[in-house]
This record gives C-alpha cells, structure tokens and sequence, in this order.
C-alpha cells in the first residue's frame, strides 16, 4: 500500500477514478442506446438492390444490353481519327490493351472511343 503523501499515490487516485467514471458512463451509454446499425442497415439494402426483384434486374440487363449494343455499333466510327496510322504504333496499343487485360479484337476501337 503506497503512503497518501506520496506523489504517487495523489495521481494514481484521479487518474482510477477518472477511468472508472469514464467506463461507468460508456457501459450506462451503450446499454441504453445500444449500438448504432446505420452501417449494416445501409450494406443489407445495398444488397437487397443489387440482387432486386426480377423485373429491376431485367431492367437493368436490358438497358446495359442496349448501352453495349450502340457502343459496339459506334465504337468504330468514333475511334476512326485517333486510330494508329502505322503498324507498330496499333501493335504498341494492342500490346498496352492485352497487358491492361483487355484481349478481344474491338477492344482497341472501344478504347480509342
């Protein structure tokens, strides 16, 4: 047991009962207003969007099917000024694109649009 004189001792007691009011108030807190959901309740209707019924998702396929249809059919007549006019300079962009991960063979013409 230190001595009530001691300096010690004249910090260590504000310093326990500081900590203790604190954890006390922190405890009374949490129980009455409980933890706060926003963010689960926010990720579970995120989800419940995304999956959708079947008439948001059929929607959704069908507006992005025709976005890509019209991006194929003018990929081409966009890319046409800032295609490569030599052949090393389209291999160098088709090398960039296949390292990018993009392989397929308009994917320089969709790039370039």
């Amino acid at each position: 047991m230190l001595p009530t004189d001691s300096p010690l001792a004249q910090l260590l007691l504000p310093l326990g009962l500081f900590g203790m009011c604190s954890m006390l108030a922190w405890l009374a807190g949490n129980y009455w207003f409980g933890r706060s959901r926003t963010a689960e309740q926010r990720l579970q209707y995120l989800r419940r969007v995304g999956l959708g019924d079947g008439h948001h998702r059929d929607a959704v396929r069908a507006k992005r099917s025709a976005v890509a249809r019209w991006l194929q059919k003018a990929s081409p007549h966009l890319a046409k000024p800032f295609q490569p006019n030599d052949t090393a300079g389209a291999s160098k962009l088709r090398l960039r694109l296949s390292h990018a991960g993009f392989t397929s063979e308009g994917a320089s013409s969709i790039f370039l649009a």
